[in-house]
């Protein structure tokens, strides 16, 4: 029997330093929003490797197994505000439940090539970038 197909990255990558949308998002919800964004890519990038869904139960379970101790209220402050400053695409959520980006997008891609991944599922309403 094979084995099964892995769709999330066991690292990711982490620029030195953040782009003015993500200094904008700590400023406005301080070093706890921070640590949200972090615990929000190290789940998309574990699980799905370009998204993560974001239903209400999904939330919950989230907040559950958070490190920094969020309460919903406090998650939901700061998705809006990662929605304000385009480090999720509000869009995508709204229509599909999920969190995605482009640059996880153009992220996860570039780490599937260089790994030389094959058969890597793709949802193709998912994308905001164009790949071959």
């Amino acid at each position: 029997m094979g084995r099964k197909t892995k769709k999330g990255l066991d690292y990711f990558s982490l620029d030195t330093k953040f782009s003015d949308s993500i200094k904008l998002c700590g400023i406005e919800l301080g070093s706890d929003g921070i640590c949200i964004l972090i615990e929000l890519w190290q789940n998309i990038y574990a699980n799905n490797g370009y998204y993560m869904d974001l239903t209400e139960d999904h939330k919950m379970l989230f907040i559950k197994d958070s490190m920094s101790g969020v309460k919903l209220d406090t998650f939901e402050k700061c998705l809006n505000v990662f929605f304000k400053r385009g480090v999720f695409d509000k869009e995508k959520y709204e229509q599909y439940q999920i969190l995605t980006s482009d640059s996880i997008q153009e992220r996860y891609i570039e780490a599937c090539n260089m790994t030389k991944r094959t058969n890597v599922l793709i949802y193709r309403e998912y994308l905001l970038i164009n790949i071959e």
